[in-house]
């Protein structure tokens, strides 16, 4: 039927064919697709579970400031967005004094909180704003804190360089006035009890990362051991981060806040000389 269709109108099966060898070719099926940045998971995603993304892989420590890759592109404008619609849920870092003090570089740095006679222990490193993906930092704020509000911070965070640099670096992400900011960070402090393995540590002890977390679950009870993670550095136990919803009950952490402990026994570096000061553990 075909062909006696076209045998009758020749004309038009030449043009028809005149436009089929004009018609571009399909693309090559061993041609490279292109894909969304965001979409590729970049090195060093093992352990956050699946759909992680290039931008989730680029994680700086809060202390060491953001990379340039988070300041621009699409990780500026994730985080700049974030910031305008608020935050998700707070991170309480504590960390265990001693173990700061022992580096000698430390402890020249930080005479008030590393001199004979400060026997600290675990101090408040900061209150962080925490999104379910990311964090904010240095966001603007409208003010700083008063002399006064800095010395009467000194007792659960010896050092006013440090209570500075928490309220410049996260405080004006929390939304709050440097008042209420550290009402804030005091509130959720008193709402953490040092567990026993830490009271009046005046000689090194050793412990299991599994052994310190169980210590601290147990002085807590409703704190869940997807709540907490334990920091270490180098052998020795560094701190706890708590993670808190807005009312400072506990709450899972994100995949962002993760243990750096290793299995074995860990270092538990001693208090300082003289007793450990009762503000800083309720």
């Amino acid at each position: 039927m075909a062909k006696l269709f076209w045998g009758r109108y020749p004309i038009l099966a030449a043009l028809v064919l005149g436009l089929a060898s004009c018609a571009p070719a399909p693309a090559s099926v061993g041609r490279k697709e292109e894909t969304d940045p965001r979409a590729t998971a970049g090195p060093g995603n093992a352990g956050q579970g699946g759909g992680a993304t290039g931008e989730e892989s680029v994680r700086v420590s809060r202390d060491e400031g953001a990379s340039a890759a988070d300041q621009s592109g699409e990780g500026g404008r994730e985080r700049e967005n974030a910031r305008r619609s608020g935050f998700d849920y707070y991170v309480l870092a504590l960390s265990w004094s001693p173990a700061f003090c022992a580096d000698p570089e430390n402890a020249g740095r930080s005479p008030e909180q590393c001199a004979a006679g400060r026997p600290y222990d675990l101090v408040v490193h900061g209150l962080w704003p925490q999104y379910e993906k990311d964090y904010p930092i240095d966001c603007p704020t409208d003010g700083e804190p008063s002399p006064e509000l800095v010395t009467k911070m000194l007792d659960i965070m010896p050092s006013p360089r440090l209570v500075a640099h928490e309220w410049r670096r996260h405080g004006g992400c929390s939304g709050l006035d440097p008042e209420g900011y550290f009402a804030a960070t005091r509130k959720a402090r008193n709402g953490v009890k040092l567990p026993e393995l830490l009271r009046a540590v005046t000689t090194l002890r050793r412990a299991s990362a599994s052994e310190i977390e169980s210590a601290f679950l147990s002085a807590n009870p409703g704190l869940g051991a997807d709540e907490i993670t334990l920091q270490c550095r180098k052998g020795r136990f560094q701190g706890v981060r708590i993670c808190l919803d807005k009312a400072f009950k506990s709450r899972v952490c994100s995949a962002d806040i993760r243990e750096t402990c290793p299995e074995g026994p860990l270092t538990i570096a001693a208090i300082r000389a003289g007793k450990s000061r009762p503000a800083s553990r309720p």
